[in-house]
């Protein structure tokens, strides 16, 4: 990665303080410990970078843990067949938040 590049992210999101916006107005100061803030316009590239190849890992790392998810249904046209669908998951990751 290029170094103006990750100087600039370090930069961006290290060492900062915050404030939140209320309907009494601003909050007090505090020291961000980590994490994007919501909104943060950078979040998708950082998500690219950096959790999507994590969550591939643990996908690859614990494919044998989690929770099955299954369903049979009856064809539309055929009444008689019967089609499965099962459905493996060991991780749930959004944005803002993981399970």
């Amino acid at each position: 990665m290029n170094n103006r590049f990750t100087k600039l992210f370090g930069l961006m999101h290290n060492n900062r303080n915050n404030r939140i916006i209320t309907k009494f107005g601003l909050s007090d100061e505090y020291q961000v410990q980590d994490g994007l803030d919501q909104g943060e316009t950078s979040s998708p590239i950082m998500w690219r970078i950096f959790y999507d190849s994590l969550l591939c890992e643990v996908k690859e790392a614990n494919h044998s843990q989690g929770y099955k998810l299954t369903a049979e249904w009856k064809k539309w046209d055929n009444q008689t067949d019967t089609q499965y669908l099962l459905v493996s998951v060991n991780h749930l990751a959004f944005v803002d938040d993981t399970v």
